[in-house]
């Protein structure tokens, strides 16, 4: 006897980095047969549809590309802004759910007012982590990012306030427990779903609620319309809401121009900013990154989380220059392993030969890919993430 179709809320954090390791997740549970609603904006419209759920437009939602720069490098002043923009949206999508009546309720981990639907409406509720899993019981913070906790909250007293009195508002209006300071970074549910594996997340909470499938890398569509010309590829990227540096794309020309190397470098809008192009680089305003990856000897990257996860998937060595708090502790998950080199001093010419030279010259870089290549394929993937949602919700809701 064939069961009821259920429906499903997918709220999640406009951004990439935050969307694509849910795709193809949500591809399996289509085609499991729930029905999904999934909450973005309109640029990740198609993705959404070509993977079989209904996108939904939020109301006024920010792009992640729109969040001032300073906000990505406190996370008391990030923190209040999920606090204020669940304030904003959160009663629209309140009587939508009410209205519709989804059976359960996935949000992203700092989507917050996706957890205060779930939790208001007594949902089962699932934590979708496309990051690390941060300030839950059980884990120990190290005492230098306790220190630096207390340095951005002194950088920021009134975002501390307002984030306070706003989860405290939130708590009363929606009959649920005011949001900590942790929560509106990463919102933990009674079960979630970790885009990464145990090897790589730091101070592994000890709960059986978090199911580490390792990442959902979702392979592109668009073609690789390249000729390599070279037996050493090099891809260097930023992301897609770093991109904007040009003095770092400029050092990278100056650094690697004379190199018997080819280098694919991604610059979003900045190519008519860059001047003259050295001989040996490809520049264009994005590249899709998991078709030329394989490719790829080493990986100059930012350090988002999809990045790495798709290179080192692939066993692919990494260059980690990060610029944000969170950026850094992923570079320090992967140096950890050995699987990359964490560029810790100022960029310059030299400090990029340095630590290129170092990745490709020293085999131990790549032995550790191919390590945790391994150890991530281990983890399930997409596959484990669709069974191990399907099992939770079977628990939590009657036949």
């Amino acid at each position: 006897m064939a069961r009821n179709v259920r429906k499903a809320h997918f709220y999640s954090l406009p951004a990439y980095g935050h969307v694509n390791p849910t795709l193809e997740v949500v591809r399996g549970l289509v085609e499991k047969g729930e029905r999904i609603k999934y909450y973005t904006n309109p640029e990740f419209f198609p993705l959404i549809k070509e993977v079989g759920a209904e996108p939904i437009a939020y109301h006024d939602m920010p792009s992640a590309r729109d969040l001032p720069v300073h906000f990505l490098q406190n996370f008391f002043l990030l923190g209040n802004e999920v606090i204020r923009l669940t304030e904003k949206v959160t009663p629209l999508l309140m009587e939508e759910a009410m209205n519709d009546r989804p059976d359960y309720v996935l949000h992203d981990s700092m989507a917050l007012w996706g957890a205060v639907v779930g939790r208001s409406l007594s949902l089962p509720t699932i934590a979708s982590i496309p990051t690390f899993v941060l300030g839950v019981e059980g884990q120990k913070m190290p005492l230098r990012d306790q220190l630096a906790g207390a340095s951005m909250a002194l950088a920021a007293p009134k975002a501390v306030w307002s984030l306070w009195s706003g989860a405290r508002r939130i708590a009363k209006r929606y009959n649920v427990l005011a949001p900590s300071f942790a929560q509106t970074l990463c919102a933990v549910e009674d079960f979630n779903i970790v885009y990464t594996c145990e090897a790589l997340q730091p101070a592994v909470p000890n709960q059986k609620s978090y199911a580490f499938v390792g990442p959902s890398v979702r392979s592109e569509n668009e073609p690789l319309d390249l000729i390599l010309s070279s037996d050493v590829t090099v891809y260097i990227a930023l992301g897609t809401v770093n991109n904007r540096d040009r003095q770092f794309y400029k050092n990278c020309f100056e650094a690697f121009e004379d190199w018997k190397a080819q280098f694919f470098i991604s610059v979003g809008d900045e190519k008519d900013h860059l001047g003259q192009i050295p001989h040996n680089f490809v520049v264009r305003d994005r590249f899709p990154q998991t078709k030329i990856l394989p490719h790829a000897k080493a990986f100059i990257t930012h350090c988002g989380m999809n990045s790495v996860h798709e290179a080192l998937s692939m066993g692919v060595p990494l260059v980690l220059i990060p610029s944000t708090p969170e950026q850094r502790l992923v570079a320090e998950q992967v140096s950890g392993t050995g699987a990359g080199y964490y560029l810790k001093e100022r960029v310059t010419v030299e400090s990029l030969r340095a630590a290129l030279s170092d990745v490709l010259e020293q085999e131990s870089y790549h032995h550790a890919a191919l390590r945790m290549k391994e150890r991530l394929g281990e983890a399930g993937g997409a596959p484990r993430a669709v069974d191990e949602i399907m099992k939770f919700v079977s628990q939590q809701i009657p036949s």
